[in-house]
């Protein structure tokens, strides 16, 4: 019959290699890129996962190790500022705060960094109002984005006692006859032991606020945790009582 294969031509067929690989398309960016295309959003995704898991964690942990690396550059590259103080209950004195010029110990002149946070007040964070405020400010505090802040004393006292690690106990910034000067103006806190702590200054009088009218007599500063610039708050807030430095 037409077409079936001779005696001959039978003997000399090659068999069939079951074992022998079949030859597959080269993988190329290109052709995996196009396959990639032609699906959809969480077929690509599985699909990369199936295919390339350890690429993709390899590639993830790399992104993850470059941005770890940049942070911490950045961190010790960028320009920290003189002094940053936030401002709470007092928002309408930061142009007073900022515009003064403040003699540094190199000679240069320098000036405050002033964040404020309006309609932020005792009253506020008591009742819970401004409780998505104090969660920024926390989290500037934690990064040590602020050197301290500026506010009333019972702000201060709610602050404190919510957190408990919002600002520093005083003994650790002034030395003995510092704390003696600033006696008549210091504020204190409780500890979970109710043992009081000198937690901030009162700084009503500042010279920053002399062209502001008439000042409130209950505004304190105190220096938050993770502050950069502990020892030139220190010389603020006694350079614009009109105190000097004992150590």
């Amino acid at each position: 019959m037409a077409g079936r294969q001779g005696p001959e031509e039978q003997k000399h067929q090659e068999p069939y290699d079951f074992y022998k690989p079949v030859e597959q398309e080269p993988i190329t960016l290109r052709g995996e890129w196009k396959k990639l295309r032609k699906m959809g959003f969480r077929d690509g995704v599985e699909y990369l996962w199936n295919n390339y898991t350890a690429q993709v964690i390899v590639i993830f942990l790399l992104i993850v190790l470059v941005a770890i690396i940049g942070s911490s550059i950045y961190q010790r590259t960028r320009p920290t500022p003189y002094l940053t103080l936030g401002l709470i209950d007092y928002d309408g004195y930061s142009e007073y705060l900022e515009g003064e010029d403040i003699a540094a110990e190199d000679g240069s002149t320098e000036h405050l960094t002033i964040n404020t946070f309006q309609g932020l007040s005792a009253e506020t964070i008591a009742s819970g109002e401004g409780q998505d405020t104090v969660m920024g400010i926390t989290a500037m505090v934690a990064a040590g984005d602020l050197d301290g802040i500026i506010a009333s004393g019972e702000s201060i006292l709610l602050l404190q006692r919510n957190s408990g690690d919002y600002f520093y106990d005083l003994e650790e910034q002034f030395g003995e006859n510092e704390l003696a000067m600033l006696q008549d103006r210091l504020l204190y806190a409780q500890d979970e032991d109710g043992v009081e702590y000198p937690v901030a200054v009162n700084i009503s009088g500042l010279s920053a606020l002399k062209g502001a009218g008439e000042t409130p007599e209950n505004m304190y500063v105190a220096f938050t945790y993770n502050t950069r610039n502990a020892q030139h708050l220190r010389q603020w807030i006694f350079q614009e009582l009109g105190y000097r430095l004992t150590d």
